[in-house]
C-alpha cells in the first residue's frame, strides 16, 4: 500500500483516513495545514530574514546608485497618479504574479528544484524591505505613507499566498521523497492533485492581489501623491 499523507497523519495522530477518493482529498487538503505547520514558520522566519538584510541593504548602496533610484522614483510618483488604475497595468500585474506562482509550482513538480522556493522567498522578503526602507530614506514620512498605502495593501494577500506556494512545493517535495526513501510506489497522481489544487487556491488570493493593486492602492496613492 503506497505512503499518503493521509497514512503519515495515522502514524502521527493515530486517525484513521476516509475510504472515498473525495474523502482522501479533503482529508489530504486539511492534513496539509497540519503536518506543514513547520515548513510555514520556517518560510515566515526566511521571509523576515529578507525583509531584514532588504532594509538593511540600502545603507549599503553607493550615493551615485542612490541618486539615479531618487531620480527614477521621483519621475514615478511624478506619473503614477495619471498611470495607475488602468487595464493595462492589470494585466501587467496579474502576469507578473502568476509567473512567479507557476514558476513555484513548477519547482515543486521537479522535486529536485523545490529547495530554490526558499531563496525566492528570501529575495521576495528581500525586495520588499529595500522599496520600503528605500522609500523611507529617500522621502521621509512621505515616503513611509507611499509604503503603506502604496505597498501594503496588495501584499497582505500576495504575501501570504507566495509563502504558502512556496510551502506546498517544499511539502509536495518532502512527501514525495519520504515515499521513495520508504520503497514504496510515491501517490503521484493525488499529490499532484492536492498541490495543484492549493496553487489555484493561492492563485486565488493572488488574483485578489492583483485587483488591490490595481484598483483600491491607486485610490490610497492620490491621497499622498500630489497630482
Amino acid at each position: 500500500m503506497p505512503i499518503t499523507r493521509s497514512y503519515i497523519l495515522v502514524d502521527r495522530y493515530g486517525r484513521e483516513p476516509p475510504v472515498s477518493f473525495s474523502g482522501q482529498f479533503r482529508y489530504g487538503i486539511s492534513g496539509f495545514f497540519q503536518v506543514s505547520w513547520v515548513f510555514w514558520l520556517f518560510f515566515l522566519v526566511v521571509f523576515s530574514c529578507g525583509l531584514v538584510f532588504g532594509a538593511l541593504a540600502v545603507d549599503t548602496v553607493p550615493a551615485a546608485v542612490q541618486a539615479n533610484m531618487s531620480s527614477y522614483l521621483q519621475n514615478f510618483l511624478s506619473l503614477a497618479p495619471s498611470q495607475l488604475g488602468t487595464p493595462v497595468q492589470i494585466r501587467l500585474v496579474l502576469w507578473d504574479y502568476v509567473k512567479y506562482a507557476g514558476m513555484i509550482w513548477l519547482l515543486g513538480l521537479t522535486v529536485v528544484g523545490a529547495p530554490l522556493a526558499v531563496v525566492w522567498v528570501f529575495m521576495r522578503g528581500f525586495a520588499l524591505g529595500f522599496t520600503v526602507a528605500f522609500l523611507v530614506a529617500d522621502l521621509g514620512w512621505r515616503g513611509l505613507l507611499i509604503g503603506i498605502f502604496g505597498v501594503l495593501p496588495q501584499n497582505l494577500l500576495a504575501v501570504p499566498a507566495l509563502v504558502g506556494l512556496a510551502v506546498a512545493a517544499v511539502d509536495f517535495a518532502v512527501v514525495m521523497v519520504r515515499s521513495l526513501a520508504s520503497g514504496r510506489v510515491p501517490p503521484l497522481g493525488q499529490e499532484i492533485l492536492t498541490f495543484s489544487f492549493f496553487a489555484l487556491v493561492m492563485g486565488g488570493l493572488l488574483l485578489g492581489a492583483s485587483l488591490v493593486e490595481t484598483y483600491i492602492t491607486p485610490v490610497f496613492l492620490h491621497l499622498v501623491l500630489p497630482g
